[in-house]
Parts: C-alpha cells; sequence; structure tokens
C-alpha cells in the first residue's frame, strides 16, 4: 500500500464516519507534501491541505517531529495514516494537529467545522503494513544511509555492505530482506538489484534518523573563545564534515547560518583540544560521531545532502524551513 492509497483510504473513511467531504486535489514532490486535498466546510468557503502522509505514527516522539516540522508551514497541513490511537490523537487535539486515519479517526479544526473522532479500533488490512523495523535499529540506519548515498553499493555483496556502512555483517541480510518486503529493494543480486521508490524511503529514514540513531552519536555542543569563529574551523580532509544549516549555507548561500553542526571521525578529545573548543550547553558548535565511512566522503566537507537536510528538519527551526525544501530539492536530482 502506497501513500496514495493511504491518503485515499483515510479520506473514504472520514466520509465514512464523519460526514466530510474531502477532494484528493492531486500528488506533490516537495518535503511534507505528499498530496493536496480540498475541503468545503458548512461556511462555504474552501479549505486546502497539504498531506503529510505516515504510514506508521505510534510514537509521541514521532508525532511531535511532524508537528514541529508543520507549524512552521505558511499552509495547513494534514497528517493522514494508518492508524492514530486514542492517546495520540488526544495530542494531536492538543497540539491543534489536523489528522486523520484509515479507521475513521479525525481531528479537524478549521473555520466552520470542528470534528474529533478517536478510538475507533484499528483496521485490519489485508497487505500487511510496511513495517520500517529496519529503520527503527541504528544498524539498519547506517546501512540505509549507505545505500541511499553510495552510488552502486546495492550492487555489491553483503560484506561489501557491511563494510561500506559500518555494521555487523550479520546484520545485513535482516535489513535487505525488510527492505525487499516494502517494496524498497528489488529481487536479484550484484547489477540486477536496485533501490525502488528512493524518495519515500529517503523520506523515512529522515523521519527514523532522530528517534534510533542521532542521540546515539554522542552530541554535544560547544564554543570557541569570544576572539574566534566557528565558520572559521578548518580540518584536514576525512577528518569531519560539516552538516545542517552550516552545509546548506555552503551549497548554495541561501540561509546564514546561526551555528554549526559538525560529524567527525577523529577521537572527540583529539578534535576538541585541536580546535581549541569547550563544553558549553548553550555553544553555537555541536559535535557528533560521524556514522559513515570516511573514504566514501573524498575531499568533500560537507555531508551528504541526505544528512543535511535530516538534521535541518529535526532542529525544529523555522527558519530552516525553506532552506531545507531547497536540499531536499538537491536530493531529488541526484
Amino acid at each position: 500500500m502506497n501513500e496514495q492509497d493511504i491518503l485515499q483510504k483515510a479520506l473514504d473513511a472520514t466520509h465514512s464516519v464523519a460526514g466530510l467531504e474531502f477532494v484528493n486535489a492531486g500528488q506533490e514532490r516537495e518535503p511534507g507534501r505528499d498530496g493536496i486535498v480540498r475541503f468545503s466546510p458548512a461556511s462555504g468557503d474552501e479549505r486546502v491541505f497539504y498531506t503529510e502522509v505516515r504510514r506508521v505514527v505510534d510514537r509521541l516522539h514521532t508525532l511531535h517531529l511532524l508537528h514541529a516540522q508543520m507549524r512552521n508551514r505558511p499552509e495547513r497541513t494534514l497528517l493522514a495514516a494508518t492508524y492514530i490511537s486514542q492517546s495520540l490523537a488526544q495530542e494531536c487535539q492538543r497540539l491543534g494537529l489536523n489528522f486523520i486515519d484509515m479507521a475513521g479517526n479525525a481531528f479537524i479544526d478549521v473555520p466552520g467545522r470542528f470534528v474529533f473522532v478517536s478510538g475507533r479500533p484499528r483496521i485490519e488490512i489485508r497487505s500487511p503494513t510496511p513495517d520500517y523495523g529496519a529503520l527503527r535499529t541504528s544498524n539498519g540506519l547506517r546501512l540505509v544511509f549507505a545505500l541511499l548515498t553510495q552510488d552502486g553499493l546495492v550492487h555489491q555483496s553483503q560484506r561489501e555492505m557491511a563494510a561500506a556502512a559500518g555494521v555487523a555483517l550479520g546484520s545485513v541480510g535482516k535489513v535487505l530482506e525488510g527492505l525487499t518486503r516494502l517494496g524498497h529493494l528489488s529481487a536479484g543480486k550484484g547489477k540486477s538489484r536496485r533501490l525502488l521508490a528512493g524518495d519515500e524511503l529517503s523520506r523515512a529514514w529522515v523521519q527514523h534518523f532522530p528517534v534510533s540513531l542521532r542521540h546515539k552519536l554522542n552530541p554535544r555542543r560547544y564554543s570557541l573563545p569570544a576572539s574566534r569563529r566557528w565558520q572559521d574551523i578548518r580540518w584536514a580532509p576525512g577528518q569531519a564534515v560539516w552538516a545542517g544549516e552550516a552545509a546548506a549555507n555552503r551549497m548554495d548561500g541561501f540561509l546564514q547560518p546561526v551555528a554549526g553542526t559538525i560529524y567527525t571521525w577523529l577521537a572527540r578529545e583529539v578534535f576538541v583540544v585541536e580546535h581549541r573548543l569547550r563544553p558549553d550547553p548553550q555553544g553555537d558548535i555541536e559535535i557528533l560521531d560521524a556514522f559513515w565511512n570516511a573514504r566514501n566522503q573524498a575531499d568533500s566537507v560537507l555531508a551528504p545532502a541526505l544528512l543535511v537536510y535530516a538534521d535541518m528538519m529535526a532542529s525544529q527551526d523555522g527558519r530552516s524551513r525553506e532552506a531545507a525544501t531547497r536540499v531536499w530539492e538537491r536530493i531529488l536530482r541526484a
């Protein structure tokens, strides 16, 4: 079941349960715009929603991340999911987050119409709901990141994949099986194997990265002596890369960064001493351990665009939204 199937089934269920007339107006190819629906409440004024479709929303943290992304957008957004539990529905109401699901649960609050339906049981889905279990483990996220960012890796052996991603060989087969079940990996081996629906897989990776991997990368904030600027930090190739808004700025100059995010392969104490950094919870430099193989970085001082985008979307900083969209467009063109 793809995103448009989920959206249409949720729209149909909402009409059946709550009598709401939504019209599916098409699919978009921008982050946070999986589609457009139109709704005409009793007031007669048509409301346009940009939709964010999610197969699985089963954690408060995931819901809060989605809300943080949506609240900084000028357009009205509607979350569509296979199922929203009663407790999560109540949280959506508290946050003012409009949603619908395939069971007919819904929260819609627009001028002229208020609807809140929760507690309806999960419906049975004949085809299994895609399980992004591979993206709920750090090894799975590391491997999927490598597959998405390293050209040709999908054609290599499992041993070569494990080495490129920095994961145990035994974990590779399980992740590949999961991607195949989800429809993101074709059957076959070697040159005949390829990734499918890469855009959707990238969005899923971005959603799960802050939940299942980022916090394990020893994120810490630092500051420099007053006489130095973080923008002037330099290092040798293969030691570290810029990510987040600092990397986005270096990609196209669109966003003026106020903080720097750095992923490094060096031992933390070595990097900190070399650049005269001091621990500071309010510092404008964030440093994390790099989780991919340095040899795949070549001479670039920028993290792969997928990671740059993920960090910007996880920052909950409204300034980053338009710049993040530009990074996403770069990913789609790659």
